[in-house]
């Protein structure tokens, strides 16, 4: 985190700050269900290394606790099922009724010209300034779809896929 940055770098370790974006680093993934049972809702935006999953569940780790591709889930199961923006409480703060710092930041990516929705959230998951969350592309979506509901963006260009979408501020169409 730099001293400017307002928010860590989702790529450290949220018990031990090991930086695992790097050669060497930690890459897994948990089944949901055990991860929100390690992981407190305010801390689900962030990661954790193995040697910290394992200190936090008390004993190694076994292949049955990693995601398989084979996995099926239930979609409406709330505990075996994936995981959602209402299982992370960084986004409590954030999913408000009005306009953020967040969707400042969005709207100023269409400010002079229209771009693909995917173009946007992609400008704002490499932003390297520390002013913005480091979230799940989710969130993004939501908020640009918040956007375009109250006037603030609107579409330039239509798409069958909606990350093909492109949006524009509405006087600069």
């Amino acid at each position: 985190m730099t001293s400017q940055s307002l928010y860590p770098s989702k790529w450290l370790c949220l018990d031990c700050s090991k930086d695992l974006s790097g050669p060497g680093g930690d890459y897994y993934g948990l089944k949901d269900q055990l991860w929100r049972e390690l992981v407190p809702r305010t801390q689900r935006h962030g990661m954790l290394c193995l040697s910290c999953v394992r200190r936090r569940l008390g004993r190694e780790l076994t292949p049955e606790n990693f995601k398989q591709a084979s996995d099926a889930f239930d979609l409406d199961d709330p505990i075996h099922g994936p995981m959602t923006l209402d299982d992370y409480g960084i986004l409590d703060d954030l999913r408000v009724p009005r306009i953020t710092p967040v969707d400042q930041f969005l709207i100023e990516q269409v400010r002079s010209e229209p771009k693909q929705i995917r173009t946007v959230i992609l400008a704002t998951l490499k932003d390297s300034s520390g002013s913005l969350p480091q979230v799940t592309d989710l969130f993004y979506v939501e908020r640009l779809e918040f956007l375009m509901e109250t006037g603030e963006l609107e579409i330039a260009q239509d798409a069958q896929e909606f990350m093909n979408i492109r949006i524009v501020r509405p006087n600069t169409k």
